[in-house]
């Protein structure tokens, strides 16, 4: 059986972009061929539950506890005797790593001095010594193009478990909530640094503000780890049993963002990867975009909303403001993104009580079928 590795991104909201690609190549091998993805444990946490992939490793580069690291992940490359090695990641480290293993046919953009080790290479766009920006979707597809498995489905997608939703049901049952009212999630989170974050404060006007609309409205603070003690600082000055923060559970594994993100009916989300699993579920996003570009995270799902300000400093890729005032962010007001989020409320109920009727006349359909075979 031939056997091809795929060398996943090193970031949640990349491998999301990343799933067109996976699914290209699935639909292009069959099911004859094994396909073996290999990354970060978050990574392959966020793709637990599509069926892609045979098999994912999890490896950490220098790991000294249960998870394997690059060193005993290629020695299980060259057991397996791997035939194939596609290269999401830019680096030279993926690229050796492929090299080592003994896979003879080595496929990854031509960056960070690695050509030499791959067998067929791809150029990405630039002008002069600057690239060109480009969504990380059509980037990786470039990749499952470049050996035929040409598409031109474009959309993101993640799969829930089981175990999955059972977080999310056990959370709601803990704050006496239902997904029969509408939730805003609200992310400000994420891996990249501080320049992404929405102010504090403008997170707490929001929540507030959408209470007040709607009687009816349920507000999630989604966070990691790292953003548990400002999320849960929040919920505890606001005070109103319907402004959550899921920085109360004792646990945060991946399986419940993905679940409540899925869930919500509307998520607000800074350019992290909380963005990327919401748009992956077809949820509406408002997005909400500072130091970083919106076009080298273009999305071909539908339902998400860009906001950002222009401004001459504006895509600096810097992880903290080097000019101290963080304008990119806190230009970004309260009332303009409420008034975002109440249009993308508005067309999710819509959506979701035409989806409601159409599975109602579905089932008078059937009923009817029913009857007139009985009779």
């Amino acid at each position: 059986m031939k056997q091809v590795a795929i060398f996943l991104p090193n970031w949640v909201g990349d491998a999301v972009m990343a799933t067109p690609t996976l699914r290209a190549l699935r639909n292009f091998y069959g099911r004859n061929v094994r396909m073996v993805g290999l990354g970060k444990p978050s990574v392959v946490g966020v793709l637990e539950g599509t069926n892609w992939l045979n098999e994912m490793w999890a490896f950490k580069s220098r790991s000294r506890g249960e998870l394997p690291n690059r060193r005993t992940t290629v020695q299980r490359l060259r057991r397996e005797k791997i035939d194939t090695a596609i290269l999401l990641p830019n680096s030279f480290t993926s690229a050796a790593m492929a090299w080592m293993s003994g896979a003879r046919h080595r496929i990854g953009y031509a960056r960070d001095g690695r050509s030499f080790l791959l067998t067929q290479r791809l150029y990405a766009p630039r002008s002069g010594r600057k690239w060109l920006p480009i969504s990380a979707v059509d980037y990786y597809l470039g990749l499952a193009n470049s050996i035929g498995a040409i598409t031109l489905d474009r959309h993101m997608e993640l799969a829930l478990t089981s175990q999955d939703r059972a977080l999310q049901q056990d959370l709601y049952a803990k704050w006496n909530w239902t997904t029969a009212q509408p939730t805003v999630v609200i992310n400000n989170g994420g891996a990249y640094g501080g320049a992404k974050l929405w102010p504090t404060e403008y997170v707490s006007q929001l929540s507030k503000s959408l209470c007040q609309q709607n009687p009816a409205i349920q507000v999630l603070l989604h966070c990691g780890p790292d953003e548990r003690e400002a999320a849960n600082a929040l919920e505890t000055e606001m005070a109103n049993p319907r402004i959550r923060s899921m920085g109360t559970e004792a646990a945060l594994p991946l399986g419940l963002s993905k679940a409540v993100l899925a869930k919500a009916s509307v998520v607000i989300s800074t350019d992290s990867g909380p963005r990327h699993m919401a748009i992956a579920f077809n949820r509406p996003v408002v997005s909400l975009f500072g130091p970083t570009e919106p076009a080298w995270t273009t999305t071909y799902n539908v339902r998400e909303s860009y906001l950002e300000e222009k401004l001459p400093c504006r895509a600096c890729w810097k992880r903290t403001c080097p000019l101290g005032h963080h304008r990119c962010m806190t230009d970004l007001k309260v009332e303009r993104v409420l008034r975002e989020t109440l249009v993308r409320l508005a067309e999710s109920d819509t959506a979701e009580n035409t989806s409601s009727a159409s599975s109602d006349q579905a089932n008078q359909s059937d009923s009817r079928k029913s009857q007139t075979r009985a009779a």
